[in-house]
């Protein structure tokens, strides 16, 4: 590392913190992920331009690691956050974001549940704490919070979908940003009825199709997310799936093929449900 700069180890991950900056309690953090085989390139661009811009940053510590957090049964409020950028400033945030996209361009990644995609690239932002603060949740219990602006604590969120606090405000760069979020969010011909099962790779859903009030087996996959012991992500499983369906359509006991479409960042496939 460079003069002025420390590097902190735990069994997951690796911080490298400028000590000529305060890191902040919190604010919009940044999350960057990337498939396995591009981790080191990744990794490498992140870090440098971190390290010429004086902002605090930490990545998962192997590959095993980033295998880990995009694997089928992971977490997936924390699935795809390969690196994580603490900006100290909605500018400093602005700058970084701008950088990103160029450096970034082409790589591919799973998208960040609970964060807003930034652009093309597998750029993530969201609100959230900097240092660990804990607080009570509604039931007692302690959990990682942030602080209100009277001063008071509450829970930092981390559901799997994008979410900031009432009282934070969305910066002027990350506004196109939420625009073509809102835009492109999946609108699928279907009505859900109810979950039937989650992994990182996706949902399954018991769904209606309103035309025909035909209930369907709806199944959601993640390009990138829910790998597998061979290396292959929801998508590819889903893509075979369909293959195999199809295939023997028509055939005894299997379930026909209704619909496959993409929505906003994940792929469905519609098929016969089965009770």
């Amino acid at each position: 590392l460079p003069a002025g700069w420390v590097r902190i180890l735990d069994s997951t991950w690796c911080y490298l913190n400028p000590l000529a900056v305060d890191t902040v309690e919190q604010g919009w953090k940044i999350h960057v992920s990337a498939h396995p085989d591009d981790g080191e390139q990744v990794l490498e661009l992140v870090t440098q331009l971190c390290l010429r811009s004086a902002v605090p940053v930490k990545f998962l510590r192997s590959r095993a690691q980033l295998v880990a957090r995009n694997s089928k049964y992971a977490d997936r409020t924390a699935s795809g956050k390969f690196i994580a950028i603490y900006p100290q400033s909605e500018r400093s945030l602005e700058q970084l974001l701008e950088h990103l996209e160029g450096l970034l361009a082409g790589f591919r990644g799973p998208a960040v549940l609970t964060d807003l995609r930034y652009a093309a690239a597998p750029v993530f932002v969201r609100y959230g704490g900097f240092v660990e603060l804990t607080g009570p949740d509604p039931d007692g219990n302690p959990v990682p919070c942030i602080r209100r602006p009277d001063g008071t604590l509450e829970p930092d969120r981390r559901r799997p979908t994008f979410h900031t606090p009432d009282w934070v405000p969305i910066p002027d760069c990350l506004q196109e940003s939420l625009r073509r979020r809102r835009a492109g969010a999946a609108r699928l011909p279907y009505r859900v009825v109810r979950a039937l099962h989650f992994s990182n790779g996706g949902g399954v859903y018991e769904a209606v199709d309103p035309q025909t009030g035909r209930p369907v087996l709806l199944k959601e996959a993640r390009p990138g997310a829910g790998l597998d012991e061979a290396g292959n992500d929801a998508m590819a499983r889903l893509e075979r799936e369909r293959w195999a369906l199809e295939a023997l359509a028509g055939a005894a006991y299997v379930p026909a093929v209704l619909d496959y479409r993409r929505g906003h960042e994940h792929y469905y496939l519609a098929r016969e449900f089965v009770p």
